[in-house]
């Protein structure tokens, strides 16, 4: 039985915990003085967030990007033009220079990275983040990385609320109605409805396989959901400036698509092509054009005439809606594991999932009121589910990089920005294995719509080798020699870029004298799971000569040696573990 009875104080590690869990890691000094405050006042805030920073905002606008293409080209600017990729099958430009456009992976990679190390409102992106493994949508099939992180905007925005509506609210979302083909999806006439996104919906989306529907319910919800796509309005549509019939979409309205006209100078979508105008004819108005003769379905023993349209609601809506209500328990609960799963133990019982499930439906699905019950529960902070978890690799090497790098005011006051290359740490290729790739999670592009998996899925001899990879990066300050080409081959600038920039005194507050003093600080900064006395004086002894040998920061080949001792840290399987 899952105890969601709320603790009433905590501890520094009851936070570090926590903030691992529910965002990307806290300081041992920000954990210290988060202890002292009242821990239900403290998630609810935490979790509540709108937490805004104009210096943040600044700086993701105009200079986050240390591999910056403004420095060459001013009309490309930095992670806001992010948003102006190619909405027609001419993509890519994959070599950087004057009138180069955005629409990269890597680029889109990089930015929402830069956001979960630096964004005031951390909750928020890693709530975003389950809800991107959730919804899984890919930039493989999309091919637009402002689709992509227009849905990872739905996500910040929509993530803390009703679920219902954010499931309503991801069905019209471009980039899924892209991904999983409601963008041909038809049930006019003689049409075949295309079931892609209705199996998801009910699959992977609320209830789970096989659990409480048919194959004639999938029928029914395709019908329901037929004709749900979007146009491109002119003041989202953007021109190349070296190819001028090469449009881009900077974000898409969403529409039932059923014939009608669209705004002057707006682009529809169908099937894949711009077309001027017109919407194509999708979804049925009445039972003499839709599919099967009849406008009547029945959808989880319920019956709907799925043409008419309910008032807020556009045609189909109702169907959609219906699940929570029709199956209230199984969607409550399938949620409920998805939940305990991702933040708290893979080790739960159907005990546990009835417990938390029964929590969310006494919220009426409110998302933010059932995750402040369970992340302030007795259930959450037990001992046995500390470091329980095997930690995703955006989440480690976001957390590492808030842990040993810069914090955002003190990065970019250096004359050189002090802000982790993440273009270069993602990896910068679009088409070939990245960074993100060889770690098991490319961000904004699963292969697939169940997404990644979680936990076993993170630990192979691959992964752990990129791991170590990144951990280098990271810890002993790695630079990269980056060149800029300008068409044939031809180099027109070269950076040498430090990935992840450091200051190795930062990371010790107060001065240490010994070589345990070093390992104590790091094992706290960086948050490892409980390491063996052996093993740790087996570091410090190959290092330093011993656990108790003195120590001198200004010393240069102490410097190195407190270096390796963090890589080695980060690379040991306790360092993967949250």
């Amino acid at each position: 039985m899952a105890n969601l009875t709320s603790i009433t104080s905590w501890s520094m590690l009851d936070v570090q915990h926590f903030a691992r869990r529910a965002g990307f890691g806290l300081t041992p000094e920000a954990a210290a003085t988060a202890a002292a405050t009242n821990p239900s006042s403290f998630i609810n805030a935490w979790i509540d967030g709108g937490q805004s920073s104009s210096l943040f905002d600044a700086v993701y606008a105009n200079r986050s990007d240390v591999v910056a293409i403004s420095a060459i080209d001013p009309t490309t600017g930095n992670a806001a033009n992010v948003l102006v990729p190619a909405i027609t099958s001419a993509h890519g430009f994959l070599c950087e220079g004057p009138n180069t456009w955005r629409n990269r992976l890597s680029v889109a990679q990089a930015a929402w990275a830069f956001r979960m190390q630096y964004a005031p409102d951390s909750f928020r992106e890693r709530l975003s983040l389950f809800w991107h493994q959730f919804f899984a949508t890919g930039y493989d099939k999309v091919q637009n990385t402002a689709l992509m992180l227009e849905q990872i905007q739905l996500f910040r925005d929509r993530g803390l609320g009703n679920f219902t509506d954010l499931l309503v609210a991801v069905s019209k979302n471009p980039g899924m109605c892209v991904w999983l083909d409601s963008v041909t999806n038809s049930a006019v006439g003689s049409a075949v409805p295309n079931e892609n996104y209705a199996r998801e919906v009910l699959e992977l989306y609320s209830l789970g396989v096989d659990n409480g529907y048919s194959q004639q319910d999938i029928t029914s919800l395709a019908k329901a959901l037929s004709g749900w796509s979007f146009y491109v309005v002119s003041s989202d549509i953007v021109t190349a400036p070296n190819n001028v019939t090469n449009k881009y979409a900077k974000r898409g309205t969403a529409v039932v698509a059923q014939g009608q006209t669209v705004p002057a100078g707006s682009l529809s979508w169908f099937m894949g092509a711009l077309s001027n105008n017109r919407l194509p004819n999708q979804h049925p108005t009445s039972a003499a054009n839709a599919s099967g003769g009849s406008a009547s379905i029945t959808f989880l023993d319920r019956t709907f005439n799925y043409t008419v349209t309910q008032a807020g609601m556009v045609p189909g809506e109702d169907v959609l809606r219906s699940i929570t209500t029709s199956r209230a328990t199984q969607c409550s609960e399938y949620l409920a594991a998805r939940m305990i799963s991702h933040f708290v133990t893979p080790n739960f019982t159907s005990q546990d999932i009835q417990d938390f499930g029964l929590v969310i439906r006494n919220n009426d699905f409110n998302i933010g009121a059932s995750l402040k019950v369970l992340f302030k529960s007795q259930f959450f902070f037990d001992a046995s589910h500390r470091f329980a978890l095997i930690t995703s690799p955006i989440v480690w090497l976001v957390s590492s990089c808030r842990m040993l790098g810069y914090n955002l005011s003190e990065a970019d006051s250096l004359a050189v920005k002090g802000f982790p290359a993440w273009r270069l740490l993602v990896g910068t290729s679009d088409s070939d294995s990245s960074t993100l790739d060889n770690l098991g999670l490319a961000l904004l592009d699963p292969a697939g719509p169940n997404g990644w998996g979680e936990h076993d899925v993170w630990v192979n001899a691959n992964m752990m080798r990129y791991r170590s990879y990144c951990s280098s990066a990271v810890a002993l300050s790695e630079t990269y020699r980056y060149g800029l080409y300008q068409g044939a081959g031809t180099i027109s600038l070269q950076l040498t870029v430090t990935l992840v920039p450091t200051d190795l005194n930062k990371w010790f507050p107060t001065t240490p004298i010994t070589s345990l003093d070093i390992f104590n600080r790091l094992a706290n900064l960086l948050q490892i799971a409980p390491t063996p006395t052996s093993l740790r004086d087996a570091w410090l002894n190959a290092l330093f000569g011993g656990n108790g040998s003195a120590i001198n920061l200004t010393n240069t080949t102490h410097q190195v040696k407190i270096r390796e001792l963090a890589f080695m840290m980060m690379s040991t399987p306790a360092n993967q573990l949250h």
